[in-house]
C-alpha cells in the first residue's frame, strides 16, 4: 500500500473462516491496511469453491514448522487457474511443489511477496497451467512409482547382499 500498487479500488485480503486477534488487528492498524483486510465467517464447501473460483487470486499461508508437509488446499489453488502467492520458505516442500507453476509466487521476506503481488495485479496474460499432472490420479501414480522403485532397489539389494 506504501508504494500505491494496492488500495481499496483494487485489492481485499478475505480470511474466510478466521478471526483476528489482538495482535494481527494491532498489525492491520499499524499498517493502515484496515480497508484492505477482511476476516469473515467460515463457509459451505461449494461456496468457498465459489469464492476461490471468483477471486483475482489466491493466497496460500504455509508456516516453517509444515516445511515438510504440502497442503491440500495448494492443488486445489493450482486447479481455480488464479494467481497465487504462497507465504512459505524457499526450502519449504510448498514452495517445492509450486515451483515452476505459471503465477505463483512464493516467499516469506516482505519484499518478495510484495513483487508477486504487484506482478499478480499487473498480469494481462491468461496463467498456462497444465494442471492434470496435480490430479489425485497423477499425484498417486507417481507415488505408486516410487514405491515400484524403492521396492525393486531394496530388492536388487537384498540380491546383491546374497552374492557376496
Amino acid at each position: 500500500r506504501a508504494e500505491g500498487a494496492i488500495g481499496e479500488g483494487n485489492f481485499e485480503l478475505l480470511f474466510r473462516g478466521a478471526h483476528a486477534s489482538d495482535l494481527q488487528r494491532r498489525q492491520i492498524e499499524a499498517l493502515g491496511i484496515e480497508a484492505l483486510v477482511r476476516f469473515a465467517e467460515p463457509v459451505g464447501y461449494a461456496q468457498s469453491l465459489s469464492e476461490m473460483l471468483g477471486a483475482d487470486g489466491l493466497l496460500l499461508l504455509q508456516g516453517s514448522r509444515f516445511d515438510n508437509q504440502v497442503p491440500g488446499k495448494s492443488y486445489e489453488y493450482i486447479r481455480a487457474g488464479k494467481p497465487i502467492v504462497a507465504v512459505t520458505p524457499a526450502d519449504s516442500a510448498t514452495a517445492d511443489s509450486l515451483s515452476g507453476v505459471d503465477g505463483v509466487f512464493t516467499g516469506d521476506e516482505p519484499s518478495a511477496l510484495a513483487a508477486g503481488i504487484r506482478e499478480m495485479l499487473e498480469r494481462s496474460r491468461p496463467l498456462e497451467r497444465c494442471v492434470e499432472v496435480y490430479s489425485r490420479r497423477a499425484r498417486t501414480a507417481e507415488l505408486a512409482a516410487r514405491l515400484d522403485a524403492a521396492i525393486d532397489g531394496a530388492a536388487a539389494y537384498d540380491v546383491g547382499l546374497a552374492d557376496s
